[in-house]
């Protein structure tokens, strides 16, 4: 399944990091990334305001951004699931990024 998006995010999103399928845990960590997947779908009006940084304060502003427009999406998020996300618990980044392909 990594594979998959994988190619999925370096092939069709093209987005700002190269994703490799060991790194989703700690690529994702930090919801720049996500902010930036659901940005190119035009999903993520406030990207700008999102934060490129693996500091806690900047994972508290990019996950709080992000929670509105997963509830939106029907994807289930709440302050458990960003908190396995920052702390890269294994498959939980992966599980997000299938939801979000799967909406497209």
């Amino acid at each position: 399944m990594t594979d998959v998006l994988c190619k999925w995010l370096n092939e069709k999103l093209q987005l700002s990091k190269v994703i490799e399928p060991q790194t989703i845990a700690q690529d994702f960590s930090s919801g720049y990334l996500i902010g930036e997947v659901l940005h190119k779908y035009e999903l993520q009006n406030d990207f700008s305001l999102f934060l490129k940084k693996d500091t806690s304060i900047a994972k508290v502003n990019n996950f709080s951004r992000l929670e509105p427009t997963l509830r939106l999406l029907g994807i289930p998020f709440n302050i458990n699931t960003a908190q396995e996300l920052m702390q890269e618990k294994p498959g939980v980044a992966t599980s997000l990024l299938y939801q979000l392909l799967c909406l497209t």
